[in-house]
């Protein structure tokens, strides 16, 4: 019991973190406080992204996800898995998850505050580099699922460098 109540402190003051480092850039957000949850709204060079910012009190980690806006048509699904597994390959941080339950893509990047402690530069880096990340890619596995683009030419870019 003293564990979970360590482990909720904890939480609380990583989403304080969080909160204050979003409120100090003067960025508008949806705050969850009793589900620790955070929502950020952000714009890309094409297409808008939602970054979902949950700390976990018992695994004592912080999430941030965000789903992109568009489901993977199931003839394309073997496309998409080889293009996130390559993207995935050569990230060094996060990753693109695609679930073959139903055609959705979802960037995630975590990070565990266990026996740690955690400032709010970086959960601003997290934030950067996930919205990024994100918006690198996005529009290209959009482009893939449509059949705009060729999973070779796409994994050609990846293996000249040109993420």
């Amino acid at each position: 019991m003293e564990d979970d109540k360590t482990d909720l402190l904890k939480a609380q003051e990583i989403f304080r973190v969080v909160c204050n480092m979003l409120d100090n850039k003067e960025w508008n957000y949806k705050r969850d406080e009793e589900n620790f949850v955070i929502i950020k709204a952000l714009q890309g060079n094409d297409i808008p992204m939602e970054f979902i910012i949950r700390i976990l009190p018992s695994q004592q980690i912080i999430v941030f996800t965000s789903v992109l806006p568009f489901k993977i048509n199931k003839e394309k699904w073997v496309d998409i898995a080889i293009a996130c597994c390559s993207v995935n390959y050569i990230l060094l941080d996060g990753s693109f998850d695609f679930s073959v339950n139903d055609g959705i893509i979802k960037f995630r990047m975590t990070a565990s505050y266990q026996n740690s402690s955690l400032n709010k530069e970086l959960f601003e880096n997290m934030l950067i580099v996930s919205a990024c990340t994100v918006d690198e890619y996005n529009d290209k596995l959009l482009m893939l699922s449509k059949g705009n683009l060729d999973i070779h030419k796409f994994l050609g870019s990846l293996n000249q460098g040109e993420k």
